[in-house]
């Protein structure tokens, strides 16, 4: 019982550790904003998430320089939920479009669905801001559509103090 225990806590421990080079690395350069308008959304971001017709909620999301992101959020309570991961790329002058996908979960911890989000932002000139649209689909276990929806988000880049 202990020995499973110790090897999930090295599991999380090296995961962890592999992340915050990735992503610290990654990220660290553009935080200060005027980096290029190619790399103008890499870094950390705030962001008040607003489904149509649903109450807002905030989300954090990161964006490294290699194409890759993740997001996690208050949407739901941490159990029921992973966090969200997925490419990003340019598509024009301070333009970008990323699709994430995370899993969620019944209070049980049993899997319900895959979330997949589908987003465009536009950066502002001072690379500090974000606005954008997203749309939303949940697919049951066997790959269905349950429900789908839109919403826009606002980003803040977080900076170094």
């Amino acid at each position: 019982m202990y020995t499973n225990c110790f090897q999930t806590v090295k599991i999380a421990l090296a995961t962890a550790a592999l992340l915050a080079g990735t992503w610290g690395t990654a990220s660290a350069q553009p935080a200060q904003g005027n980096t290029g308008d190619d790399l103008a959304i890499v870094g950390t971001w705030v962001v008040t998430v607003s489904p149509d017709g649903m109450p807002s909620f905030r989300a954090y999301n990161v964006f490294s320089a290699d194409g890759n992101s993740l997001e996690f959020d208050n949407s739901n309570p941490p159990s029921q939920q992973t966090v969200a991961v997925g490419p990003w790329k340019k598509i024009g002058p301070r333009q970008f479009a990323f699709t994430e996908i995370n899993d969620l979960f019944d209070a049980q911890g049993n899997f319900q669905s895959e979330l997949k989000v589908k987003s465009t932002l536009t950066v502002n000139q001072a690379s500090d801001q974000f606005h954008g649209s997203f749309q939303f689909t949940v697919y049951d276990p066997k790959g269905a559509i349950v429900f789908q929806g839109y919403g826009t988000a606002l980003g803040q880049r977080v900076a170094i103090d």
